[in-house]
Protein backbone atom coordinates (compact mmCIF):
# COMPACT_ATOMS: atom_id res chain seq x y z
CA UNK A 1 0.00 0.00 0.00
CA UNK A 2 2.50 2.49 1.05
CA UNK A 3 4.42 1.51 -2.76
CA UNK A 4 1.26 2.36 -4.45
CA UNK A 5 0.97 5.83 -2.35
CA UNK A 6 4.36 6.59 -3.35
CA UNK A 7 3.82 5.80 -6.84
CA UNK A 8 0.50 7.74 -7.16
CA UNK A 9 2.61 10.76 -4.93
CA UNK A 10 5.42 10.70 -7.40
CA UNK A 11 2.89 10.81 -10.74
CA UNK A 12 1.22 13.97 -9.35
CA UNK A 13 4.97 15.37 -9.01
CA UNK A 14 5.97 14.47 -12.30
CA UNK A 15 2.58 16.39 -13.93
CA UNK A 16 2.93 19.31 -12.43
CA UNK A 17 5.98 19.51 -13.73
CA UNK A 18 5.26 18.72 -16.98
CA UNK A 19 2.39 21.32 -16.87
CA UNK A 20 4.46 24.07 -15.61
CA UNK A 21 7.84 23.29 -17.68
CA UNK A 22 6.10 23.04 -21.06
CA UNK A 23 2.75 25.12 -20.85
CA UNK A 24 4.10 28.38 -22.02
CA UNK A 25 5.86 27.34 -24.95
CA UNK A 26 4.64 27.29 -28.79
CA UNK A 27 3.06 24.71 -30.23
CA UNK A 28 6.47 23.52 -31.96
CA UNK A 29 8.43 23.87 -29.05
CA UNK A 30 5.69 22.43 -26.67
CA UNK A 31 5.72 18.95 -29.03
CA UNK A 32 9.88 19.22 -29.02
CA UNK A 33 10.20 19.68 -25.38
CA UNK A 34 7.21 16.90 -24.56
CA UNK A 35 8.65 13.91 -26.67
CA UNK A 36 12.16 14.93 -24.92
CA UNK A 37 10.44 14.61 -21.64
CA UNK A 38 8.83 11.24 -22.73
CA UNK A 39 12.20 9.51 -23.82
CA UNK A 40 14.34 10.48 -20.92
CA UNK A 41 11.46 9.34 -18.70
CA UNK A 42 9.72 6.78 -20.48
CA UNK A 43 8.75 4.70 -17.37
CA UNK A 44 7.88 7.97 -15.62
CA UNK A 45 5.61 9.57 -18.25
CA UNK A 46 2.58 7.68 -18.51
CA UNK A 47 -0.24 8.60 -21.49
CA UNK A 48 -2.28 9.84 -19.32
CA UNK A 49 -0.15 12.02 -18.30
CA UNK A 50 0.69 13.28 -21.38
CA UNK A 51 -3.01 13.80 -22.35
CA UNK A 52 -3.25 16.36 -19.29
CA UNK A 53 -0.43 18.26 -20.05
CA UNK A 54 -1.62 18.81 -23.62
CA UNK A 55 -4.78 19.87 -22.44
CA UNK A 56 -3.47 22.52 -20.06
CA UNK A 57 -1.32 23.74 -23.02
CA UNK A 58 -4.03 24.54 -24.90
CA UNK A 59 -6.64 25.42 -22.82
CA UNK A 60 -4.23 28.28 -21.22
CA UNK A 61 -3.31 29.62 -24.49
CA UNK A 62 -7.06 29.74 -25.03
CA UNK A 63 -7.79 31.87 -21.80
CA UNK A 64 -5.01 33.97 -22.93
CA UNK A 65 -6.05 34.73 -26.55
CA UNK A 66 -9.25 36.09 -24.42
CA UNK A 67 -11.78 35.60 -27.48
CA UNK A 68 -15.46 36.45 -27.37
CA UNK A 69 -16.69 33.65 -27.74
CA UNK A 70 -14.30 31.93 -24.15
CA UNK A 71 -17.22 34.42 -22.55
CA UNK A 72 -20.13 32.47 -24.01
CA UNK A 73 -18.24 29.31 -22.62
CA UNK A 74 -17.60 31.08 -19.32
CA UNK A 75 -21.21 32.23 -19.17
CA UNK A 76 -22.97 28.80 -19.76
CA UNK A 77 -20.20 27.15 -17.56
CA UNK A 78 -21.32 29.49 -14.47
CA UNK A 79 -24.36 29.14 -14.84
CA UNK A 80 -24.82 24.93 -15.50
CA UNK A 81 -21.48 23.56 -15.02
CA UNK A 82 -19.47 22.44 -12.00
CA UNK A 83 -16.14 23.35 -10.85
CA UNK A 84 -14.04 21.68 -8.23
CA UNK A 85 -10.95 23.97 -6.76
CA UNK A 86 -9.11 20.99 -5.33
CA UNK A 87 -9.27 18.61 -8.24
CA UNK A 88 -9.09 21.71 -10.69
CA UNK A 89 -11.97 20.13 -12.57
CA UNK A 90 -14.71 21.52 -14.93
CA UNK A 91 -17.60 19.47 -15.61
CA UNK A 92 -20.89 20.64 -18.09
CA UNK A 93 -23.71 18.44 -19.18
CA UNK A 94 -26.54 19.28 -21.44
CA UNK A 95 -29.47 17.80 -22.80
CA UNK A 96 -28.51 15.47 -25.80
CA UNK A 97 -30.55 18.17 -28.14
CA UNK A 98 -27.76 20.68 -27.30
CA UNK A 99 -25.42 18.12 -28.83
CA UNK A 100 -24.30 20.94 -31.15
CA UNK A 101 -23.15 23.09 -28.45
CA UNK A 102 -21.26 20.31 -26.75
CA UNK A 103 -19.30 19.40 -29.89
CA UNK A 104 -18.10 23.09 -30.25
CA UNK A 105 -17.25 23.76 -26.95
CA UNK A 106 -15.51 20.48 -26.96
CA UNK A 107 -13.93 21.31 -30.63
CA UNK A 108 -12.82 24.87 -28.94
CA UNK A 109 -11.21 23.16 -26.29
CA UNK A 110 -9.91 20.16 -27.85
CA UNK A 111 -11.57 18.09 -25.25
CA UNK A 112 -13.28 14.75 -25.70
CA UNK A 113 -17.40 14.59 -25.61
CA UNK A 114 -18.98 12.35 -22.74
CA UNK A 115 -22.05 10.60 -23.25
CA UNK A 116 -24.52 9.62 -20.42
CA UNK A 117 -28.18 8.69 -21.08
CA UNK A 118 -30.19 11.27 -22.62
CA UNK A 119 -27.06 13.69 -21.64
CA UNK A 120 -24.10 14.86 -23.38
CA UNK A 121 -20.73 16.60 -22.23
CA UNK A 122 -17.17 17.55 -21.37
CA UNK A 123 -15.21 16.90 -18.12
CA UNK A 124 -11.67 18.32 -17.66
CA UNK A 125 -9.13 18.47 -15.81
CA UNK A 126 -5.84 20.52 -15.63
CA UNK A 127 -4.15 23.26 -13.99
CA UNK A 128 -5.77 26.06 -16.27
CA UNK A 129 -9.27 25.46 -14.97
CA UNK A 130 -8.20 26.78 -11.50
CA UNK A 131 -6.89 29.91 -13.46
CA UNK A 132 -10.29 30.33 -14.33
CA UNK A 133 -11.66 29.66 -10.49
CA UNK A 134 -9.47 32.07 -9.28
CA UNK A 135 -10.25 34.91 -11.53
CA UNK A 136 -13.66 35.03 -10.96
CA UNK A 137 -13.68 33.52 -7.81
CA UNK A 138 -15.87 30.26 -8.69
CA UNK A 139 -16.29 28.28 -5.32
CA UNK A 140 -17.86 24.67 -5.32
CA UNK A 141 -21.15 25.99 -4.13
CA UNK A 142 -21.38 28.39 -6.72
CA UNK A 143 -25.24 28.20 -6.36
CA UNK A 144 -25.24 29.98 -2.63
CA UNK A 145 -21.77 31.92 -3.58
CA UNK A 146 -21.82 33.73 -6.57
CA UNK A 147 -18.84 34.14 -9.06
CA UNK A 148 -17.25 38.03 -9.43
CA UNK A 149 -18.32 38.32 -13.00
CA UNK A 150 -17.52 42.79 -12.40
CA UNK A 151 -14.62 42.75 -14.84
CA UNK A 152 -17.10 41.03 -17.85
CA UNK A 153 -17.74 44.30 -19.42
CA UNK A 154 -18.80 45.19 -23.79
CA UNK A 155 -19.16 43.11 -26.40
CA UNK A 156 -17.37 39.99 -23.69
CA UNK A 157 -20.18 40.45 -21.59
CA UNK A 158 -22.99 39.78 -23.98
CA UNK A 159 -21.37 36.57 -24.91
CA UNK A 160 -21.22 36.01 -21.42
CA UNK A 161 -24.89 36.73 -20.96
CA UNK A 162 -25.69 34.64 -24.17
CA UNK A 163 -24.01 31.81 -22.45
CA UNK A 164 -25.27 32.28 -18.96
CA UNK A 165 -29.13 32.41 -20.72
CA UNK A 166 -28.49 29.26 -22.56
CA UNK A 167 -27.94 27.80 -19.32
CA UNK A 168 -30.38 29.00 -16.71
CA UNK A 169 -32.09 31.61 -18.76
CA UNK A 170 -36.06 31.44 -19.95
CA UNK A 171 -37.11 32.92 -22.84
CA UNK A 172 -40.57 32.77 -22.59
CA UNK A 173 -44.17 35.60 -23.88
CA UNK A 174 -46.05 37.15 -22.07
CA UNK A 175 -49.39 36.24 -21.53
CA UNK A 176 -50.96 39.82 -22.14
CA UNK A 177 -49.35 41.00 -25.33
CA UNK A 178 -47.80 37.72 -26.25
CA UNK A 179 -44.19 39.62 -26.27
CA UNK A 180 -40.94 37.44 -25.38
CA UNK A 181 -39.20 38.00 -22.52
CA UNK A 182 -36.05 36.48 -20.46
CA UNK A 183 -36.59 35.55 -16.67
CA UNK A 184 -33.63 34.13 -14.90
CA UNK A 185 -34.23 32.94 -11.22
CA UNK A 186 -31.34 32.30 -9.16
CA UNK A 187 -30.25 31.73 -5.32
CA UNK A 188 -30.93 35.04 -3.70
CA UNK A 189 -26.80 35.21 -3.53
CA UNK A 190 -26.68 36.47 -6.64
CA UNK A 191 -29.08 39.13 -6.51
CA UNK A 192 -26.46 41.53 -6.94
CA UNK A 193 -25.34 40.05 -9.96
CA UNK A 194 -28.37 39.84 -11.42
CA UNK A 195 -28.48 43.71 -11.33
CA UNK A 196 -24.95 43.92 -12.70
CA UNK A 197 -25.91 41.68 -15.56
CA UNK A 198 -29.36 44.05 -16.45
CA UNK A 199 -27.36 47.26 -15.86
CA UNK A 200 -24.60 46.30 -18.18
CA UNK A 201 -27.24 44.46 -20.87
CA UNK A 202 -29.52 47.62 -21.14
CA UNK A 203 -26.19 50.03 -21.09
CA UNK A 204 -24.84 48.32 -24.14
CA UNK A 205 -27.99 49.40 -26.11
CA UNK A 206 -27.99 52.78 -24.95
CA UNK A 207 -30.80 52.28 -22.10
CA UNK A 208 -30.72 54.24 -18.83
CA UNK A 209 -33.20 52.57 -16.42
CA UNK A 210 -32.30 48.87 -16.31
CA UNK A 211 -35.29 46.66 -14.45
CA UNK A 212 -34.20 45.67 -11.15
CA UNK A 213 -33.73 41.67 -9.16
CA UNK A 214 -37.02 41.02 -7.16
CA UNK A 215 -36.47 38.73 -4.11
CA UNK A 216 -39.13 36.25 -3.90
CA UNK A 217 -40.44 33.09 -2.54
CA UNK A 218 -39.55 34.22 1.46
CA UNK A 219 -36.06 35.56 0.23
CA UNK A 220 -35.22 32.22 -1.17
CA UNK A 221 -34.22 33.71 -4.46
CA UNK A 222 -33.33 36.42 -7.29
CA UNK A 223 -35.48 36.64 -10.19
CA UNK A 224 -34.87 39.56 -13.08
CA UNK A 225 -36.91 39.96 -16.22
CA UNK A 226 -35.89 41.63 -19.52
CA UNK A 227 -38.87 42.17 -21.67
CA UNK A 228 -37.54 45.66 -23.31
CA UNK A 229 -37.95 44.56 -27.44
CA UNK A 230 -35.04 46.78 -28.14
CA UNK A 231 -33.28 44.42 -25.65
CA UNK A 232 -34.78 41.07 -27.40
CA UNK A 233 -34.33 41.69 -30.88
CA UNK A 234 -31.12 43.91 -30.18
CA UNK A 235 -30.03 40.15 -28.85
CA UNK A 236 -31.09 38.13 -31.22
CA UNK A 237 -29.86 40.04 -34.23
CA UNK A 238 -26.18 40.23 -32.83
CA UNK A 239 -26.95 35.94 -32.24
CA UNK A 240 -27.02 36.11 -35.79
CA UNK A 241 -24.34 38.17 -36.33
CA UNK A 242 -21.96 36.70 -34.00
CA UNK A 243 -20.41 33.36 -35.08
CA UNK A 244 -21.75 31.07 -31.99
CA UNK A 245 -23.75 28.26 -31.78
CA UNK A 246 -25.89 28.44 -28.64
CA UNK A 247 -29.50 26.64 -27.47
CA UNK A 248 -31.17 27.54 -30.76
CA UNK A 249 -34.28 26.37 -29.82
CA UNK A 250 -34.07 29.16 -26.83
CA UNK A 251 -34.47 31.84 -29.11
CA UNK A 252 -37.35 31.18 -31.11
CA UNK A 253 -39.04 34.50 -30.94
CA UNK A 254 -40.15 36.37 -33.95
Amino acid sequence: MQARHASRELALILFSQLEKEISHYSDKDFEDIKNKKILEHKELYKQNTIKCAERNHYIKKIIDLDSNYLYYCLGLFMSDGHFNKNSKRLQLYLNIRDFEVIENISNFLSCDIILKGNNCGIDIVCESILELINKYKISDRKTYKPCDISSITGDKFIYFLIGFIDGDGCIGFRSDSNTPRIVIKLHNSWKDNLEYMSNSLYSYFGLLSAPKANVICNNKYATITWGNQKILFGLKILLTDYTITRCYRKYNYK
